[in-house]
């Protein structure tokens, strides 16, 4: 899967049995070569675990199924928080299971005992330390498999990610058919390694070019050479003031070292060769030369809250000046999406879609970087946009609670005809789903950023251009529904205190007998981090079908989205899904809220990433501080409470042994006002030394900063949190 999240990736691979070619040279590791057992039932199910020592994320696996050879194979994937293995256990209902959609595969042309091809799977996420149980239900094929049942579970591991496998049912998810163990997933895993220092990530779409080349200021740059503007716009990440823009693809900002020059020769992010490794954009570092602007021209153009740098027909260093490329990027004033890369003309013979460029960002201090793609062919067309986004991942959680609000009797109906979408306008919004224009479908879905007009009747896999032309859309089912005109049941809207309510309310289905009915909601809630919620009140009857030909998920653009199920009966009556991050907070908050600073707010504490002493990816962050001050963040394994300790106009919530300078040291707020760092639980400071946190220890966090009180400089404290160590 194509996954636009908040990561720097570095790609890897465990093959759990030898077979399946894994992504480009990725290591392997090697077990079992083939099946020696089968599950002879097509809808058959294997489980097993996955544990990882830093953040991962599954994205592609093989496996071995008893499919003719070379045709395709379909595999549902399942997944859960904590083991799937066990009998009776977890495999046995679909309580505490997510379904994450179906992937099709192709056999190998070997042997059915053979691991197929690579299956390009729903991303699984592996938090640091957290074990996740996985099911494959192998929908119109059999699971091939090693192992006999008296065998115990086997455990494969490369040191970073390790499988434990596993259990076979031959129906899966209910207490009936046949359960087996140990029974061995034959193929491999393929996996990207995640680190989590902040909120950035990269997401494709389609969007518009903002041509400047003939009202922007040119730079008629030389080969390999820099020139430095000053710019007013700016965010938290890429700020304003002293830019420098590199001939050879890419824009270095201010926060950071500030290295001299873009080397032609493109590297991996991050990378030194890139302005000495700062702060930086680059939308496509490859050894351009437009030879001081007589083989094409870079152009920058700045107004209120866009500052754009285009890169027009510029030429490669010594090829022929018919071989060029146009594209652009674009910095916003704004925390919602902080740049914009932009493509015209990069599918020529030598620009090659990025066949010999970098495409991404890296971001100096926390060293929080994106590889798009780093010598890939057709890595981008001259349709494609990437946006780079500040904001959480997201997951479907079905363990959070909520409550049905009927507005059958209260809602504005829309009467909407079969296969026909509507537009209403709403208030309620939040920094995912905004307000504005929201259009309804008949069929089960709304959309929201975009303009596609319609939701059609034939469902698919998400995302999917059938689905309001793959652009932000909320799913809660996905199917060919037709209320004819409100005749045929009705679909009702209403904003109801902070929650703009959508109601499809016994509508039918086209083709169908009326007395075969579904119920369910849709809730948009004016801040996160649940920022909508589907709940179902009658979705059981023949043709509802718990979900059974229905798509139910989030889709966010082309490219990315958080399914639930597709043509899958994961729904119940009373079920209810939530949209929300997939970073919970880690920690307890205490001592707050802390004492008003100078932007006239509470600066506030938090602790994200891992627990885990092994994983030692705990991120502290924060934030509500004064612009552009300093600060600092305080470890202790006491709390207390001493009022303006030295003269500050904050409270001191730590006591006993306190060190300061976690992580990083002194950090500076930049315009955003926040400060972020690793706290490296390995080396956690004390006024004697730095010490290891150990499993079972609780340390309390807090950050101290420069503050100004009517003009006269001093300090304050945020609120502090606490976090207990574990394993």
């Amino acid at each position: 899967m194509n996954s636009m999240l908040n990561k720097a990736v570095v790609t890897t691979t465990l093959s759990v049995l030898l077979g399946g070619s894994a992504l480009a040279q990725a290591p392997t590791l090697q077990a079992n070569p083939a099946a020696n057992n089968g599950q002879s039932v097509n809808g058959a199910g294997l489980f097993f675990d996955v544990e990882s020592l830093v953040d991962t994320r599954i994205t592609h696996l093989t496996t071995a199924s008893t499919t003719a050879l070379g045709a395709t194979l379909r595999v549902e994937v399942l997944i859960r928080a904590g083991s799937a293995l066990g009998n009776p256990g977890p495999g046995q209902s679909l309580n505490g299971w997510t379904s994450l959609g179906v992937a099709t595969g192709r056999q190998n042309l070997i042997g059915t005992d053979r691991p197929s091809g690579l299956i390009d799977i729903p991303d699984i996420d592996v938090p640091c330390g957290d074990v996740v149980g996985v099911a494959l239900v192998f929908i119109d094929t059999s699971a091939n498999y090693f192992g006999i049942a008296s065998n115990p579970v086997q455990t494969f591991s490369d040191g970073t990610l390790t499988l434990t496998t596993g259990d076979a049912r031959s129906q899966p998810f209910t207490s009936s058919g046949s359960f087996n163990s140990s029974r061995a997933l034959v193929g491999e895993l393929v996996y990207e390694e995640v680190r989590e220092p902040g909120r950035l990530f990269m997401r494709k779409k389609f969007g518009g070019f903002t041509d400047i080349s003939t009202t922007g200021t040119p730079l008629s740059l030389g080969d390999d050479e820099e020139r430095d503007i000053f710019t007013a716009v700016g965010n938290s990440v890429f700020g304003s003031g002293i830019v420098r823009i590199g001939s050879n693809g890419g824009v270095r900002f201010p926060g950071a070292t500030l290295g001299p020059e873009l080397f032609p020769g493109n590297r991996p992010l991050p990378s030194v060769s890139a302005f000495n490794g700062a702060v930086a954009l680059l939308p496509f570092w490859d050894d351009l030369d437009t030879q001081s602007g007589t083989v094409g021209q870079i152009y920058w153009q700045q107004d209120c809250c866009e500052l754009i740098i285009q890169w027009d027909e510029v030429g490669f260093y010594n090829t022929p000046p018919s071989e060029r490329a146009t594209f652009q990027l674009t910095v916003y004033a704004n925390e919602d999406v902080l740049a914009e890369f932009a493509y015209r003309d990069v599918e020529g013979a030598r620009a090659g879609g990025g066949e010999s460029a970098t495409i991404g960002f890296q971001v100096g201090g926390l060293n929080q970087t994106f590889q798009y793609s780093f010598d890939a062919g057709s890595a981008v067309d001259n349709a494609t946009n990437i946006e780079i986004i500040k904001s959480p991942a997201l997951i479907f959680d079905n363990t959070l609670a909520g409550a049905y609000i009927d507005i059958s009797s209260t809602g504005t109906p829309l009467d909407l005809a079969d296969d026909e979408a509507v537009d209403i306008v709403t208030t309620i919004g939040n920094e995912l789903l905004g307000a504005g224009v929201v259009r309804v479908g008949s069929n089960g879905g709304l959309r929201f950023a975009g303009s596609s007009q319609d939701l059609g009747p034939g469902n698919e896999q998400i995302p999917s251009f059938m689905a309001f032309g793959a652009e932000q859309a909320l799913l809660p089912f996905w199917d060919d529904i037709n209320t004819n005109s409100g005749q045929g049941g009705q679909i009702y809207w209403e904003e109801i205190g902070t929650s703009l309510i959508v109601q499809w309310d016994r509508v039918q289905f086209f083709g169908v007998s009326s007395t075969q009915t579904a119920t369910f909601q849709v809730q948009v809630h004016a801040a996160g981090p649940t920022y909508a919620q589907f709940l179902y009140e009658d979705v059981s009857g023949a043709r509802a079908a718990n979900g059974a030909s229905a798509t139910i998920g989030y889709q966010d653009g082309p490219f990315g989205g958080a399914p639930v199920s597709f043509d899958s009966p994961i729904i119940q009556d009373g079920s209810v899904w939530s949209l929300t991050t997939r970073e919970p907070a880690v920690g307890t908050s205490y001592c707050g809220p802390a004492n008003v600073n100078s932007t006239f707010g509470s600066a506030q504490i938090s602790a994200s990433g891992s627990r885990s002493a092994a994983c030692d990816t705990l991120v502290l962050t924060a934030s509500v501080l004064p612009a552009n001050t300093f600060g600092f963040f305080l470890a202790s394994r006491d709390t207390g409470f001493a009022a303006s300790p030295g003269g500050s106009q904050g409270n001191l919530c730590l006591s006993g042994s306190i060190g300061r300078s976690v992580g990083l040291g002194i950090l500076n707020s930049g315009p955003g006002g926040a400060i972020s760092t690793p706290a490296f639980l390995s080396a956690l400071p004390t006024p004697t030394g730095p010490i290891s946190a150990v499993p079972g220890d609780t340390w309390n966090f807090q950050a101290w900063f420069r503050d100004n009180l009517n003009g006269t400089t001093t300090s304050n404290f945020t609120n502090a949190v606490q976090v207990k160590v574990r394993p």
